[in-house]
């Protein structure tokens, strides 16, 4: 992950993670409905193991979230507003 992006890439797996705990599953289960095992969801929560695209998508999926995709000029001006999230 470019070092440019590292704040937004942490804010998508903060999102994810707060995601799956305010639908009351646990790292398995979203493993499981997502078709994925435990360490995978753990891996991408923790932001290690390179979350790629299909891990995420599969991941939001059974979340009943999509990825929205931003413009790089987007994300620039926005800058470190908290408020905003990558899922809609």
């Amino acid at each position: 992950m470019a070092r440019k992006y590292r704040k937004e890439a942490e804010r998508l797996v903060a999102d994810l993670r707060r995601c799956r705990k305010e639908r009351g599953l646990t790292q398995e289960e979203l493993g499981r409905m997502a078709g994925l095992k435990q360490s995978a969801v753990a891996r991408a929560e923790k932001g290690s193991g390179g979350l790629n695209l299909q891990t995420a998508i599969s991941l939001l999926a059974p979340l009943g979230k999509t990825l929205s995709v931003v413009p790089i000029a987007e994300v620039e001006r926005q800058g470190d507003e908290k408020s905003n999230s990558f899922l809609a």
